[in-house]
């Protein structure tokens, strides 16, 4: 290989080099650009998310501690607005939190499930049903947080742990046992 080719093999590689760093780059700024929408999606609900998830919880447990009718009457009619509020904000933030809206639709409906269990709040089950509506919420709360810190959408585990939850909390409601302990 003489000077010539030389100079000719280093020229081609610094072409090829030039090409790759520049599409790495082009990706890299697109993802950036995602992150930064997906983010941006996010950033006026993100702080209401956090306090209606957990107001509606706070609500509900209220509820089932109420000792007259006319108290749980007042924090069942909190917990329905709070509900409303819940299903506007799953409504704004359906595309930057893809795949948690099961987990929304349940946890409006806990108001529901407490009111349900009106005259039986002392047994274990209203006990269970507040037990599990905390534990969705709280895993929605890391769900929303990834996604809002990260800039992407929910991560699979993230969407699978609030879809279990929310199934598990439906289940648990209409057949008061978990679904491992539901015979065909």
């Amino acid at each position: 290989m003489n000077q010539g080719d030389a100079t000719l093999l280093a020229a081609v590689i610094a072409a090829v080099l030039s090409l790759v760093t520049l599409l790495i780059s082009a990706y890299l700024a697109k993802v950036s650009d995602f992150r930064i929408t997906r983010r941006s999606a996010l950033t006026s609900d993100f702080t209401k998310l956090g306090a209606k998830l957990y107001e509606i919880i706070a609500l509900s447990v209220k509820m089932s501690q109420c000792k007259t009718d006319d108290s749980f009457a007042s924090a069942r009619s909190s917990a329905d607005a709070v509900a409303r509020e819940i299903d506007t904000l799953r409504l704004n933030t359906r595309y930057p939190l893809w795949g948690l809206d099961s987990g929304f639709r349940t946890i409006k409906w806990m108001p529901v499930y407490i009111a349900h269990m009106k005259d039986r709040l002392t047994e274990p089950r209203a006990k269970e049903l507040l037990r599990l509506g905390t534990k969705l919420r709280e895993a929605m709360d890391v769900a929303i947080c990834q996604a809002y810190f990260r800039g992407q959408q929910p991560s699979i585990f993230e969407r699978t742990r609030v879809n279990i939850r929310a199934y598990w909390l439906r289940r648990f409601f209409d057949t008061g046992k978990f679904p491992h302990d539901i015979s065909a």
